[in-house]
This record gives C-alpha cells, sequence and structure tokens, in this order.
C-alpha cells in the first residue's frame, strides 16, 4: 500500500484531465449539466470529509501528545508511538488502547499510572467518536 498509493495518487494526477474528458464524452448531453452538478458535490462533500479528518487527526495528536506528557509517560527519554494508533481508522481504539497498557506496564511498576494511561486512551476515544467527530466531520 505504501508504495502502491502515491504511485496510483501519481498517475491520476497526471492524467486527470484526460480521464475528465473521456468521461464527460460518455455522458448524453441532455443530462451533462446535472451530471457535473452532482460530480462537484460529490467532490465538496469528499474534500470536507478528508479535511474534517485531518483536523480529528492533529488535534488528538496534540491531546495524546500533552495528556501522556503529563501522565508521565513520554519525556525526551522516551517516545512510543502508540498513541498513534488511535489516529489510524483501520488500527482502531482497541489497538491503540492496549499497545499503550502493555508499554506502561512495562515502563511503571505502579498499576496507578498504567490506569491513568488506560483513561487518557478511553478519555480521547469518547472525545473522538461522540464529540469531535461528528462534529467536525458529521457536519458536512
Amino acid at each position: 500500500m505504501l508504495l502502491l498509493t502515491p504511485l496510483v495518487a501519481f498517475y491520476f494526477l497526471r492524467d486527470w484531465d484526460k480521464m475528465v474528458a473521456r468521461i464527460d464524452s460518455w455522458m448524453p448531453r441532455r443530462h451533462a449539466g446535472a451530471m457535473r452538478g452532482l460530480a462537484h458535490e460529490i467532490d465538496d462533500i469528499l474534500a470536507g470529509f478528508i479535511r474534517g479528518q485531518a483536523t480529528v487527526c492533529l488535534i488528538f495528536a496534540v491531546y495524546y501528545s500533552v495528556a501522556l506528557s503529563l501522565a508521565g509517560w513520554i519525556s525526551h527519554h522516551h517516545r512510543h508511538g502508540c498513541g498513534d494508533t488511535d489516529l489510524y481508522p483501520y488500527l482502531g481504539a482497541i489497538t491503540g488502547l492496549l499497545a499503550s497498557v502493555i508499554v506502561a506496564s512495562f515502563q511503571f511498576e505502579d498499576h496507578s499510572r498504567i490506569a491513568i494511561v488506560a483513561g487518557v486512551y478511553i478519555l480521547g476515544h469518547l472525545i473522538e467518536a461522540n464529540l469531535v467527530t461528528p462534529m467536525l466531520v458529521g457536519a458536512g
């Protein structure tokens, strides 16, 4: 995926005008205006969705960095990437939570510190799923 996505994106960007012209030539002329209007509406909705998702990712990258720093888990000596997993939809919040609790259990002997790390992830997911994503992405 890491190699294929940029390659496909490059060719789409390079040949976009040709593809649009070809598809436009297939449209029945009497419906062309309505179909173009629908295409622009779809474009606007998808662009809004992508902007919203990017904003959610940025907000929660900051949230997890600050919250875990305050919890004493991230210092200039220890950087763990478990906070990043919650930002990727296919990995999900549960993967981020499990990875964080496992890493925190190796770093901390105090169970309350491990619970704080778990709480940061649970609170982050609740805020993201119930407030931030519906507000930024769902409003489309």
